[in-house]
């Protein structure tokens, strides 16, 4: 199914490489940012221009490691988790970047094979918070430190792969404009494996082998068919694929209830107003970029 995986399963088969795991004290800050180290946690207190960020500079190769976890605490929905690496052949100052799903603080995976850049003598890496929006308020209104407990590279490992899934599967997105209309279950396209196909693969074959079961009694036994012996458990199926993708994304809606209780609680409407940041992201369409300071519209 992924045949992606084949050459780091290969280079895994033929010896053995072991993960590659930076703590937080092996990062220095980008830029004049304020930290705090304990151990090998450390942790950045202040935003500065709409971004926390760490470098740490090491020399491995990219085709070891498919798969990357990292653990992070402070992460909300106004800020992204970015990685950003630097190949040897690429000057000074110059990476490519990916943004990082997450369920919220804690570990992570995340498939590094979906990036073509990831490949070659890799000679820095770096991995941060940084702002959604262009205004550095929506960083700074959660007034919330972001720590860095660790990042490791792994190799090829079906363990890994299925972890990396099921972090595609529960990862939060929050609160976006199309979403009333269509949700697809996992951070992007290029996800390893979609839930909805996953169960539905289950329900078809659940279906399948009852009514093979259902026919070869006929068969056998000479019984008629039984309609409601048939339709019971194939109704039961479909309450159970039900439920549990529903179960899936039901942390995704405690999240958002969560995160419009500390945005907009006890405000008065246009301290709500200054806070929305889909509004000002709706707004950005229209071509009005001073929604800051524009009087709310009166459905927004």
């Amino acid at each position: 199914w992924h045949p992606e995986f084949k050459p780091y399963a290969d280079r895994q088969a033929s010896r053995e490489i072991d993960p590659l795991t930076f703590s937080g004290r092996d990062f220095q800050p980008i830029g004049l940012v304020p930290i705090e180290q304990r151990g090998d946690i450390q942790t950045i207190t202040g935003y500065v221009d709409n971004r926390a960020m760490w470098v740490a500079k090491k020399f491995f190769e990219a085709e070891d490691f498919p798969l990357l976890r990292f653990d992070i605490d402070g992460i909300h929905r106004d800020m992204v988790v970015k990685l950003a690496w630097r190949r040897l052949d690429m000057p000074p100052g110059s990476v490519h970047e990916a943004f990082l799903h997450t369920s919220g603080d804690g570990g992570h995976w995340h498939n590094m094979t979906q990036y073509p850049q990831w490949r070659g003598t890799i000679a820095e890496v770096r991995i941060g918070g940084v702002g959604r929006s262009p205004d550095e308020r929506f960083v700074l209104m959660r007034d919330q430190p972001l720590t860095l407990r660790s990042l490791t590279f792994h190799p090829h490992s079906w363990a890994g792969v299925l972890q990396t899934i099921w972090d595609e599967w529960t990862h939060f997105e929050g609160w976006r404009h199309p979403a009333m209309n269509r949700f697809w279950g996992v951070p992007n396209r290029a996800a390893l494996l979609r839930p909805n196909l996953v169960w539905s693969a289950w329900l078809a074959t659940g279906v399948v082998l009852l009514l093979l079961g259902q026919g070869l009694s006929v068969w056998t036994r000479g019984r008629r068919p039984n309609g409601i012996g048939l339709l019971a458990p194939i109704a039961v199926m479909v309450v159970v694929v039900w439920l549990v993708q529903d179960g899936i994304r039901m942390p995704f809606r405690v999240q958002q209830g969560a995160d419009t209780v500390a945005l907009f609680a006890d405000r008065t409407l246009p301290e709500k107003v200054a806070r929305a940041r889909l509004r000002c992201d709706q707004m950005s369409t229209r071509m009005r970029a001073d929604c800051r300071q524009a009087p709310p519209l009166p459905h927004l």
